[in-house]
């Protein structure tokens, strides 16, 4: 997509939908394997670069250049093809080499630069261009260098790469994303006093353990003053990282005016141990089974979840040679007081049957023990609770006083951290209605939780639950078969300026089911949003 399209203008003029930005084909690219990332080499022995370049529709790459001195001049590399060309079609990749004779023409090179250039001469830019999605970046690789001494004052050339593989983090690139430091300093103030700030007409924040005041920004935040002023007087760190493009970064530093005074002990809860880049190890340090296929498990990820309300995590685990990544919702934490650094989940486990492949996920995390590590990836998700019924659904603010909620399985935990903090934050009176669907009586997830919760909160809280076979405890009020029109108007708020519908389950159910009904009662996509 074009740069001028960011995270809030995408949504316009059917980006996602127009054919001209489909990617078919490859762009030229290349890059260098070898040396690798903080490798250290003697300089009184020669030594081969190595690396690979490829481009798409069926273009051969043709050269392959590098450069030592900053751009200024250019060498060939040695091109290898491994197999033959098939008809008229080159193989759409091939490996380089360059021999460095003298390694200590090195100590005075600061970066070595690779570009290719395919048969239509398409060469690689010298620049990156932002795009929102960060796609087709072909810009040159470069790998820094920089010479070090031993102790017996033998020297040795290092050399970074701008990335490293998997999900350990580094490389130079890295480095140029530390976030860019406040000019006012020396200035501080206590969290009482930030506390007071907290109106339409003085308004500030805290992000990342700095001040800011940003009463004059708040008629022009593109997701509107509400989903400011809810925040007011308040540290916002975690959800801003997560809603906001690294461009804010600079255009926040403006409103800076000093620090949280250290002897407030800092917002204690304010930097997650979770990456929503990438995958960090969660241990698994307590396994219960609930029922006969619903598990609860806990894993520690660090000193600091930062969980916001709404959002989920992704699991990744290599399973049978297959890397398997599935999104999951923690029930806890919820409150940042209870944020230890701990993340639990109630896990539905899909078993093999003579009809149907076990989950592989879900399998595979009844099989871990005490102790075994996960990989676990997020915050992220597109719909975010804040409080007093403000929300946060794909980058744009929403308002409702009336939350309409429809869970089918395993759909109730993204749910259950909005009941759980709608109902036990002071001063939040927004009313929840939801209907829960689940195939037996035991089937459903955190039933007991539920009901304390809709025993002590009646006046605020309703669950209604839709079973698709009668449950053998004749006491239990529900509806049998399949939700359907008669349901949810009968237990859901009617559809109007304050009501808005929130909906996790399976597909089928949302498609066959939820949204005809929804549709014949007058909710549009404007007030129905699914997890």
């Amino acid at each position: 997509m074009p740069p001028s399209v960011d995270i809030y203008s995408v949504e316009t003029k059917d980006w996602w939908k127009r054919s001209e930005f489909v990617l078919y084909e490859l762009n030229i690219n290349s890059s260098i394997s070898h040396p690798g990332h903080q490798e250290k080499l003697s300089i009184d022995e020669p030594y081969i670069l190595r690396g690979y370049a490829y481009s798409g529709g069926g273009r051969k790459v043709i050269r392959v250049d590098l450069s030592f001195d900053n751009c200024k001049t250019w060498v060939d590399a040695e091109l290898k093809y491994n197999q033959e060309a098939k008809g008229s079609k080159p193989w759409s990749w091939c490996l380089w080499q360059y021999e460095i004779k003298n390694m200590q023409s090195l100590i005075q090179t600061t970066e070595i630069t690779v570009r290719a250039v395919d048969s239509s001469f398409n060469m690689q830019p010298s620049e990156r261009t932002w795009n929102v999605l960060g796609m087709m970046n072909n810009s040159y690789y470069r790998v820094k260098t920089s010479p070090i001494f031993d102790n017996d004052n033998k020297c040795f050339i290092t050399f970074t790469h701008p990335v490293v593989p998997g999900s350990n983090g580094g490389g130079w690139m890295e480095e140029l994303t530390t976030p860019i430091k406040p000019t006012i300093q020396n200035t501080y103030f206590s969290l009482d006093e930030i506390k007071k700030h907290n109106k339409e007409n003085d308004c500030w924040l805290i992000i990342d353990n700095e001040v800011y005041d940003v009463t004059t920004y708040m008629k022009d935040h593109p997701g509107g003053s509400d989903s400011i002023l809810v925040y007011g007087g308040k540290d916002v760190s975690q959800v801003f990282w997560l809603v906001h493009a690294m461009d804010a970064t600079e255009m926040k530093e403006r409103f800076c005016i000093g620090t949280v005074m250290p002897s407030s002990s800092s917002i204690k809860n304010t930097k997650s141990d979770l990456n929503p880049k990438r995958f960090i190890k969660a241990h698994l340090i307590k396994k219960v089974n609930l029922n006969h296929d619903t598990i609860s498990m806990r894993f520690k990820v660090g000193n600091v979840t930062g969980m916001p309300i709404g959002q989920h995590v992704l699991f990744g685990a290599m399973i049978n040679n297959d890397y398997v990544v599935r999104p999951y919702t923690p029930t806890y934490p919820i409150h940042q007081n209870e944020d230890e650094g701990v993340l639990e989940f109630v896990i539905k486990v899909y078993k093999e049957t003579k009809n149907k492949p076990g989950g592989k996920m879900s399998c595979y995390l009844n099989e871990m023990k005490q102790g075994d590590v996960m990989q676990v990836k997020g915050p992220t998700g597109p719909i975010l609770y804040h409080q007093n019924g403000m929300l946060t659904i794909h980058n744009k603010s929403v308002k409702a006083l009336q939350l309409n909620m429809i869970a089918g399985g395993t759909g109730i935990t993204p749910m259950f951290q909005i009941i759980r903090k709608v109902l036990e934050c002071s001063g939040d009176d927004t009313l929840i209605k939801m209907v829960y669907a689940n195939n037996t009586l035991e089937d459903i997830l955190l039933k007991k939780e539920l009901e304390e919760l809709q025993n002590k909160y009646n006046k605020q809280f309703f669950v209604w639950h839709v079973l698709m076979e009668s449950p053998k405890d004749q006491d239990f009020k529900c509806s049998v078969g399949f939700i359907n029109e008669d349901i949810l108007r009968e237990h859901l708020y009617k559809a109007d300026e304050n009501s808005i519908v929130l909906i996790c389950g399976p597909p089928v159910m949302i498609e066959a089911c939820v949204r005809p009904s929804l549709d014949n009662m007058g909710y549009t996509d404007d007030n129905v949003f699914e997890f």
